[in-house]
């Protein structure tokens, strides 16, 4: 995504916006309400339109207008609101709008073990008969990761993954989330819980001020940094900066490593 502007009215949600996934990896966008993270996601996906900017695939200039475009380029996303049918059960809403046929019937037996194929391969244990509104919250998120795989999804897109799920079903999902960049998945979390990030993981900021951690090439280096809304980063502060906010004229800087060079600025990627 190259310079991204999405405006609502005269209220600017994403201001020149660069973003950089590269395959298999974990990309974390932080930050708090209202920071314009999911505004960012929705028109990668194609919910929203930006205002201006480019969004490029696999090195090529693409158009994503709507959802189904976004679908067909190998993009998928995961609301923070799953969007399933209750009543259904876990492989008609896998399926659903793509179900396998056999003549002019639906082969629902061979929907049935695509999906369980689907969830072993990458560690999803899931009831294929099991109807939504009689399984859990983290069961369901399953459910909804199985959807964007099977149409094809290369890029996952997950809007606040942890935020319903009890501690061991983070544990669970970051184990899932591994096997899907091992498998040369790309995953882009938002989120602005940092200690349930899975590691290594780029990070994306947007907002005002935040503590973001680096991990990388050098995960045993994992710094601290306190980032500006529109200045550089510094050295870790102190449990209670001295800064005044958004307004104040002091500024902090970290000059960058001769190893690797660290660019900041806000909504650019940030990468070790």
């Amino acid at each position: 995504m190259k310079d991204i502007v999405k405006m609502f009215g005269d209220f600017v949600a994403n201001d020149n916006i660069n973003l950089v996934v590269h395959k298999g990896e974990v990309h974390a966008i932080l930050g708090e309400n209202g920071a314009g993270k999911s505004t960012l996601m929705n028109v990668l996906y194609g919910l929203y339109r930006p205002t201006s900017g480019q969004i490029y695939m696999k090195g090529k200039e693409v158009e994503i207008d709507n959802p189904k475009k976004a679908i067909d380029l190998g993009i998928g996303m995961v609301h923070q609101h799953f969007m399933l049918i209750p009543p259904f059960t876990v492989t008609e809403n896998i399926v659903l709008g793509m179900e396998p046929t056999h003549g002019i019937t639906l082969d629902m037996k061979k929907a049935k073990e695509e999906v369980i194929a689907l969830s072993e391969k990458y560690g999803m244990s899931v009831d294929p008969d099991a109807r939504i509104e009689d399984i859990s919250v983290g069961m369901q998120q399953r459910v909804e990761i199985l959807k964007v795989l099977f149409r094809g999804a290369d890029v996952l897109i997950l809007d606040e993954p942890t935020a319903s799920l009890t501690p061991q079903e983070i544990h669970e999902l970051i184990m899932i989330i591994d096997n899907l960049t091992k498998d040369g998945k790309s995953v882009i979390l938002i989120t602005h819980k940092l200690k349930e990030i899975p590691r290594p993981c780029r990070s994306t900021v947007r907002g005002s001020y935040y503590y973001l951690l680096i991990f990388g090439k050098y995960p045993a280096k994992q710094e601290a940094l306190r980032i500006r809304r529109r200045g550089e980063a510094c050295e870790e502060p102190p449990d209670r900066p001295d800064h005044k906010g958004p307004g104040s004229k002091q500024r902090y800087h970290r000059k960058p490593d001769a190893d690797h060079q660290h660019h900041y600025r806000r909504g650019q990627m940030c990468s070790a």
